[in-house]
């Protein structure tokens, strides 16, 4: 995991990005193993803590599996990290 922090004009805000690998893994992980990765990350939950790990459902989210599912450009691609911006999980975008 990384931080970076980006400088704006009058504020500052902070990144996290994350690199999935399972131990001894040297190549890309699959798509689907990213995605019960990231489904894992339950990042700031407020309503049902206890919800079942694919409770990490946010419109970026949706975004991103709809695009990775969908769109000839992004069958071709494969996640190789997640940027999670460090504030309201609702406002969060990812990158």
């Amino acid at each position: 995991m990384k931080l970076a922090i980006e400088f704006h004009d009058k504020e500052k805000a902070i990144k996290s990005y994350f690199f999935p690998r399972k131990f001894g893994q040297a190549s890309l992980m699959p798509l689907e193993q990213w995605r019960m990765w990231a489904d894992k990350l339950n990042l700031g939950c407020k309503s049902d803590c206890g919800a079942p790990a694919a409770a990490f459902t946010t419109p970026a989210r949706t975004a991103l599996d709809q695009f990775l599912a969908t769109s000839p450009y992004g069958q071709n691609l494969t996640p190789i990290s997640l940027a999670v911006e460090n504030i309201a999980l609702e406002s969060s975008r990812l990158k």
